[in-house]
């Protein structure tokens, strides 16, 4: 899919501008509306900017907007051709129509839809638009469905409609696959960042990618631990999991932070502890035979759930909580649930937003891909921090997920940037590079000396 700025005469406009109005004529034959007391004038109004979407230069799609004032747009004549409906084709375009009218001065977007129009109602309120009471010309017509948007927030930038206009066939390439995105604590502490990554992610799923959401959470645990005064215990650099932990964690996750995240992703957001129907079903998780107190590790993943919710659209926000068999309640590593997740879905990506930009080459730049035999071979000079998500990444591509990525989540606009263009902007994992890629990736890691740095 190709999206292009016309002119309001433009003859493809034009032509899918009037199987528009044959479209609503037949909508709303049945209903007793004034349409045609104002269709005349909205037929001829002079539009400040017009988008069409094209599938192998074929017109499919359209949308525009009028300025009624110096901050007021309205967005007007929206319209999917038959057959390219529930494919995201609608969402780019009044999407791109949103950025195009907030450089024009705009502060809100308002439109016009109608009763037997509920479909179009549906996707205005996934997108962000409230009810308001009806605007002149439609103060009267009980069909009408009048509403608002602001355009302060969330709004795509003049780089990132270009990016779009360029690269929307990705969208194209990933509709219907699952990704798995695994957002860190510390990455979800960033304000600006979340907002865009939140955006992007609706985006994503209204254009029919299927979303999975785990989210971790590490460094509001740590700091509600040291408020409450409770001794944590390590082994093997793991804090041992007691009941008090586990009710602190319990109540961050499953009170603020996935409650949170489902409020951000309003209309498509589902906050889900792995405790429900057993979707994490766990048992207890030993290390070098040592007993983490209520720290499980996955058994067995129940995928039905997260059928059930992606076929309506829906993102599942899982918490990482996991259950044994009698109800018992764990904690679970955020990673192990992403990849487990990942991995008996048949996970097309399998994405960790975390605070770093991914594995580094010696001179601080980012390693754009890695494989299998490349992470084996600089195990052990990965640090900390990165060393679950690395071997996480290796044990997804082996079993099945087509790639893995690590991305920084305290970087506006990096999860488009990472999916929608094509240099990317993190590290991506694959199975098996290419030799020459390989072989050119291990010489820059290992540097002057012999020495990596991966971070």
């Amino acid at each position: 899919m190709e999206i292009k700025k016309v002119d309001s005469q433009n003859s493809d406009f034009l032509l899918l501008k009037g199987k528009l109005e044959n479209f609503l004529d037949k909508e709303y034959e049945k209903y007793n509306s004034p349409r045609e007391q104002y269709r005349s004038s909205d037929e001829n109004i002079d539009l400040t900017a017009v988008y069409i979407a094209y599938d192998n230069k074929t017109p499919i799609g359209i949308a525009g907007f009028k300025m009624k004032n110096e901050t007021i747009a309205e967005l007007k004549k929206v319209f999917v051709l038959e057959g390219h409906t529930g494919s995201g084709v609608a969402m780019s375009l009044v999407a791109l129509i949103e950025s195009d009218a907030k450089e024009c001065g705009a502060t809100h977007m308002i439109l016009k839809t109608g009763d037997p129009l509920r479909f179009a109602v549906d996707l205005y309120l996934r997108l962000g638009y409230e009810f308001i009471p009806n605007y002149a010309p439609y103060v009267g017509d009980n069909t009408a469905i009048c509403m608002r948007k602001s355009l302060e927030d969330h709004v795509w930038s003049g780089e990132k409609r270009a990016a779009v206009r360029e690269g929307i066939s990705y969208l194209n390439i990933y509709r219907g696959d699952i990704f798995v995105i695994k957002y860190d604590g510390l990455a979800l502490r960033s304000d600006e960042a979340r907002a865009s990554i939140i955006s992007d992610i609706k985006m994503l799923a209204q254009s029919g990618i299927k979303i999975i959401l785990i989210h971790g959470g590490k460094p509001y645990i740590e700091e509600e631990i040291k408020k409450q005064g409770v001794i944590s215990e390590f082994i093997g650099g793991r804090r041992v999991t007691t009941p008090k932990i586990l009710e602190i964690i319990e109540t961050l996750y499953l009170r603020e932070i996935s409650p949170k995240l489902s409020m951000d992703l309003s209309a498509v957001g589902v906050a889900l502890s792995g405790q429900k129907g057993q979707l994490l079903l766990c048992e207890k998780k030993k290390i070098k035979g040592k007993n983490l107190g209520l720290v499980g590790t996955i058994k067995e993943v129940n995928r039905a759930i997260l059928d059930n919710l992606l076929v309506s659209g829906l993102v599942p926000i899982i918490s990482p909580i996991g259950t044994d068999e009698t109800g018992q309640a764990y904690n679970v590593l955020p990673e192990e649930v992403a990849t487990a997740i990942a991995k008996i879905m048949k996970a097309e990506k399998l994405i960790f937003i975390s605070d770093k930009d991914g594995i580094l080459h010696k001179d601080g730049t980012v390693v754009s891909e890695m494989d299998v035999d490349l992470a084996e071979r600089l195990k052990d000079d990965i640090c900390e921090s990165m060393y679950p998500k690395v071997i996480s990444a290796v044990d997804s591509v082996q079993s099945g997920v087509k790639s893995v990525h690590i991305i920084n989540g305290t970087r506006p606009d990096i999860l488009f940037d990472e999916i929608m263009t094509h240099n990317g902007a993190g590290t991506m994992f694959v199975e098996k590079l290419a030799y020459s890629k390989h072989k050119k990736v291990l010489e820059k890691l290992k540097g002057e000396h012999g020495n990596v740095v991966i971070s």
